[in-house]
């Protein structure tokens, strides 16, 4: 049975919040069965973005589960976006 989920968390100052970021992205990441290689790859990008970001001082992360997929975006008031599409693994509790 799948299981959708979207969770959306908005930052004001990420780099307060790099630490707390990095382990929902892994807990996320781990859930969604993907392996090691490809949660470092997200988490970097997804790092990457956020610093892009942070100028702005006003950040939001994504994290959608659905129809097989999950896409995780980032995106701030000042434009900066980015988005990450994976299939989810078949033994994940999203997929």
């Amino acid at each position: 049975m799948a299981s959708d989920f979207l969770f959306v968390i908005e930052v004001f100052d990420e780099p307060a919040f790099d630490r707390m970021l990095a382990d929902l992205a892994a807990a996320v990441f781990a859930d969604a069965g993907f392996d090691v290689a490809t949660r470092d790859e997200l988490s970097g990008e997804m790092r990457q973005a956020l610093s892009a970001g942070a100028a702005w001082r006003r950040c939001r992360v994504r994290f959608e589960a659905g129809a097989g997929t999950l896409t995780v975006s980032v995106a701030s008031d000042g434009g900066v976006e980015w988005e990450a599409k994976r299939p989810l693994s078949p033994r994940s509790p999203a997929s």
